[in-house]
């Protein structure tokens, strides 16, 4: 079981540091040094940013997922997200999104956008499953040649709703 909780930057330093180690992201050509550290270290004063983090039952930080606040204001987009190497593949990825979406559907949010890059068959999967729609696929935008693609989703109150293209 996993709690996902509204943190801040420090309280998921380590998780930070972690993602760019690993070279958990591929950055984009226009920004070939991306740190996710720098990253979020930056959005954190932005007025409307919110970071998750994932814990375990014992309190171990295990993932984050960052909101960061678009133009409209009923619009967020989902930005980067993470989950430790040792517990992927147990849906925590999901978990973390429709906890957003859930978050999102409270605060009267009607917009999700999310961008991965297009070889991230497990963020893809995530999005797919629960109801985001492929907006954009722009080739060649990775470092290592990889698309960037993006995902919308309209939120109701009630359920979720795909967007129209």
């Amino acid at each position: 079981m996993f709690k996902l909780l509204l943190a801040y930057n420090e309280s998921a330093k380590s998780l930070f540091d972690e993602a760019d180690t690993e070279k958990a992201f591929i950055p984009r050509v226009s920004d070939p040094n991306f740190s996710v550290s720098d990253f979020l270290n930056k959005m954190k004063d932005s007025q409307g940013y919110k970071l998750f983090v994932s814990q375990t039952e014992m309190g171990e930080n295990c993932g984050f997922i960052s909101l960061l606040p678009n133009k409209d204001k009923d619009s967020f987009s989902i930005g980067p997200m993470y989950i430790k190497k040792e517990y992927r593949g147990k849906s925590i990825g999901k978990f973390q999104v429709e906890k957003v979406i859930d978050w999102a559907r409270s605060n009267g949010i009607k917009k999700l956008h999310t961008e991965t890059w297009g070889q991230n068959n497990g963020s893809r999967k995530i999005f797919e499953d629960l109801g985001f729609k492929l907006t954009s696929d722009k080739m060649n935008d990775r470092i290592n040649g990889d698309s960037t693609v993006g995902y919308d989703v309209t939120i109701s109150t009630s359920e979720i709703t795909t967007p129209k293209l």
